[in-house]
């Protein structure tokens, strides 16, 4: 039992380095280029009548970090495809 929790602890902590470094890179990353990024707000801080007015905001733009994040993801996805149905073979007996 001991076990689990120790790796439940590792990612967990692996977890939250990760995310202070992505963003850490993605502020310098900010500042290095001169984007400011738009204030956000909670959705539900937001009146209900702003949701039927339009949109009358600044676009917002995919930072480099989230289109690392993004490809990463796909990647994993295929090459997990890819070992599904080429390699991993049947998991029912051979009769």
């Amino acid at each position: 039992m001991s076990a689990i929790a120790v790796v439940a602890v590792v990612l967990i902590v692996s977890e939250l380095v990760l995310v202070r470094a992505l963003s850490f890179l993605t502020a310098r990353y900010d500042d290095a280029t001169g984007y400011q990024r738009p204030r956000q707000q909670a959705s539900w801080l937001k009146a209900q009548s702003a949701e039927r007015k339009g949109f009358g905001g600044v676009a917002r733009r995919i930072s480099p970090s989230e289109r690392i994040l993004s490809a990463v993801v796909v990647l994993a996805v295929i090459g997990f495809e890819v070992w599904f149905f080429f390699f991993a073979g049947s998991a029912l007996p051979n009769q």
